[in-house]
Parts: structure tokens; sequence; C-alpha cells
């Protein structure tokens, strides 16, 4: 591959997920032209959708959200011209463990942060009052760690850091295990201390509209399709159902890409933009001078299972009680409603009902049908009042859903760029952000920015002057 006159040369980006994505896009706007490469059949890698026929049209491989302080996530969507379709929730709700179908709103009100979730927080019915002062104090505490501790804790366990603060089995699994679980794809105690305590303040405290929660409003995989029309119009290409095999090496460094079907891509970046299990099939040897690449079978994963149901409701309403509702100390963590896909039959009279569980180690291995009625007796449980029926079922499984944000991670995190010429993306690199779209939209960046020579250096999310001046 050559670059044509006056362009900035010459990219191949293996891995279509957000990192990859966000790594070709920024590349393709300085005038580099890009080959993308995507194993599956779309744009998305593990956020990503798949086609069923029966429930007519795309379904998404996993309930992903968006929160306001996924800045470089926000902005990819934005140049993508998708971020218009990503539906805002103010409010949160909470079932009620003993009584389900009594929900608990959660809302930060008007004031500026930190201070727009104390008059919330000591309303939240779901705690009583005496948990949700356990609750504010150590939130406190948290402000005033300040965000140069966190790394220093990164040995110890966000479990910990909750003993250290005499957070109480209630607190922990009505407040804190489902905000961490959901956020970090990881229980407590396999999340390190500093992580849990950045989802906590730059998440959730550092803003007013720290607990909004965005979802898509079209399949996964079309917030990142506009991509295409971008690469391409830099004289780039995007090839989906590619598969690569290795990495090419050119005096001990490496300069291009070989595919499954024998073709050589030779380029003047490569990015892998990978997770770290796949990543280290396609190294080939003469790396070991490059320590980035030592260590990448250090990092664990943990599964999402998400359960689509499409559901007749006998008496022609919605099934759940509102859009989005988190069911602590349930099987089931969360559950999402909207309108069936239009291509469904008789979509009309159906809606379709996403059951997320994170950190699913403990359904992973049962059988679809087994976890489609654990899902069912869960809206039952729900909506005791209402006769619902399953019209079509799909679960889906991701094993390695994310990389495991466990004690001691950030030390196998390798940095985008190192001496092997190879540049780094995903979830799972030295984002500072946990595994998560943000973190991979972030990584992106930052191997796009090695690559054109430039120091990329992402701002911490926007917060508050009130919340910077009480976090140092």
């Amino acid at each position: 591959m050559t670059s044509p006159p006056g362009a900035a040369g010459t990219a191949v980006v293996v891995g279509g997920g957000v990192a990859g994505v966000a790594a070709a896009v920024a590349l393709a706007d300085a005038g580099v032209r890009v080959t993308l490469l995507e194993q599956r059949g779309r744009l998305g890698g593990r956020a990503t959708s798949v086609d069923d026929a029966k429930a007519g049209g795309a379904l998404d491989n996993g309930q992903h959200v968006v929160m306001r302080s996924c800045t470089q996530l926000l902005a990819l969507y934005r140049r993508l011209g998708t971020a218009g379709e990503l539906r805002w929730a103010e409010t949160l709700h909470f079932a009620d463990p003993d009584d389900p179908s009594t929900l608990h709103p959660l809302k930060g009100d008007d004031l500026p942060a930190p201070l727009h979730l104390v008059r919330p927080l000591l309303g939240f019915g779901l705690l009583t009052l005496g948990e949700r002062l356990s609750v504010a104090r150590a939130s406190l505490a948290a402000l005033q760690t300040g965000r140069s501790s966190w790394a220093a804790r990164g040995e110890e366990s966000f479990a910990d850091w909750l003993a250290e603060h005499k957070q109480g089995e209630a607190e922990i699994q009505k407040f804190w295990r489902p905000m961490i679980v959901s956020a970090c794809n990881e229980e407590p105690a396999g999340v390190a201390a500093g992580v849990g305590l950045q989802v906590l303040c730059e998440g959730v405290m550092s803003r007013d509209d720290g607990l909004e929660l965005g979802v898509a409003a079209v399949p996964l995989a079309d917030l990142l399709a506009p991509a295409i029309p971008i690469i391409e119009a830099a004289g780039g290409e995007v090839r989906t159902g590619t598969t690569a095999t290795g990495f090419d090496l050119e005096s001990g460094r490496v300069a291009g890409v070989t595919l499954n079907s024998g073709e050589s891509l030779a380029a003047d970046h490569v990015v892998a933009a990978v997770p770290a299990d796949r990543l280290a099939a396609l190294l080939p040897g003469g790396l070991a001078g490059d320590d980035r690449l030592t260590g990448l079978d250090a990092l664990g994963y943990s599964p999402i299972v998400s359960v689509h149901l499409l559901l007749h409701a006998f008496d022609g309403g919605v099934v759940l009680p509102a859009e989005r509702v988190a069911l602590p100390g349930r099987p089931i963590h969360w559950m999402f409603e909207t309108a069936a896909p239009e291509g469904a039959e008789d979509a009309q009279n159906l809606r379709h009902v996403r059951c997320v569980v994170s950190a699913a180690r403990n359904l992973v291995d049962l059988p679809a049908g087994e976890i489609t009625e654990i899902a069912m007796r869960e809206v039952r449980r729900l909506v005791p009042g209402k006769r619902v029926e399953a019209r079509h079922s799909r679960v889906i499984k991701e094993r390695h859903a994310t990389f495991s944000v466990a004690p001691g991670s950030d030390a196998h995190r390798p940095a985008a760029a190192g001496p092997s010429g190879l540049l780094l993306a995903g979830d799972w690199t030295a984002t500072g952000w946990p595994a998560t779209m943000e973190g991979a939209a972030r990584s992106g960046a930052a191997a796009a920015a090695a690559a054109l020579g430039e120091d990329h250096r992402p701002a911490a999310p926007e917060a508050s002057l009130l919340y910077r001046v009480i976090a140092g």
C-alpha cells in the first residue's frame, strides 16, 4: 500500500468496534487513508447488533448505556451525526426487592454538583434513613479522596473501600452494587478501588446531570455505521466480514497485516483495536522488545447476558411500570422497554423488553431456555397484576464482554504507542477508565494521536466549579 500524493499516509485498523472506529475516523479526518477491518458482518465489535428474522429486525448484543460523563464517546457520536439517536432519562427507577411492584425514583435536582444528589439521596425510599446517611457519609469521603490518590488504591478492591467506610450489606446490595456492577461489569470485590471511586466521583457526582442515562433508539451498529462514508471520503475503505490473521514485520517493526485470504496490507500505521486475548493470537515472533505486549494473558474477563423478549400484554398497554427499571438483589439487573421492531409479526401489539445481567458468571453457562424462564419470572414478579406472554425470545451471551478491572489490573494495561510500532486501542488499554465504551473511544483517539505524532491527553469529564473546589 502506498500513499497518494499529498496524503498524510496510510493506516490499517484491525477491529471495527468503538475503539477501532474512533481511531479510524480521527485518522481519516487528518487525511490518512485508512483500511478498517472487522471480522463481523457490521461495525460495533462487542457493542453491535445481530439480525433476528423473528424479531423483525436487529437486536443489540447488550443494552449498553451512556452517561453524560462519557465525553469522548459523545464527541464521536456527534462527529458521526448519531448523537441525536440517544434517548436520555433523568430519573432512575429502582424496584423494591421486597415489594417489586413499588418503584423508588432517583433523580438529581437543580443544585450544582455534587449538591444535586443530597436531597434525592436523603429521600431515596429504597434505603432506610440510617442507610441513606451511611451512603451519604461514604460519598462525602469519596469526594475528599482526591483524584490523585485513586491510582494509589489500585491494589485494593472497591469492596475493601466500602468496608473501610462501614457500608453495611443493605447499602451495598441496594445502592453500591447496582451502580458498580452496571458501570464496571464486575462485582465490587473484583473492581479496583480507584476505578470504583472514579465511577462514583467523575461519573455521578461531578456534574449536575450525572444520574442521566442515554440509550440508543436505533440498533447499536447503526450508531457507528456513518463512519464508513467518512473513511471512504478520505480515500480509505471499510471491510466487514474480514479476519486478520497476523501482523507483518519489517526490520523488527509492525508494517502491515495479513488477512485470512492470504492478502497482505502494508501501511504506515497499524492499529490493533481488538481485545487482549485476540491480540495475543495475532502477534508474530520478534516483538520481544515491546514490553507492552507481555502479560496480555494477565487480564481477566467478565460476561454479559442479554435476553430480548417480545411480549404481548393482554391489556394492550405497556408492560413495565417504567421504561428503565433497576432490580437490586435480583437475577436480572436491569429491564428496558420499547416498542417492538416494526418488522415483527403483529408488532403493534407487542412490546420489546430487554433484560440485562452484568458480571453474569452465574448465568452464562445455563441453557438459553432456562435463562429465558428466569427473565420471564422476573417480568411477572415486577408486574404481578398484568398478564403477559412471550411471543419470541432471544438470549445473547458475550462471555468476554469486557476485561475485568480487578485490583492490580492497571499494571497490565498498555499504552497506545511502543517500540514495535504497533498502536494499541481498546477499553482494556491504559485509558484511565473502566471497561466502557467511553474508555474504548478514548483509546481510539489516543492511538490516532500517536500515529499523527500528537500529544493526546483527554481531559477529565466536565465538572461543576463546586465539585472541583470540594474534590480538589
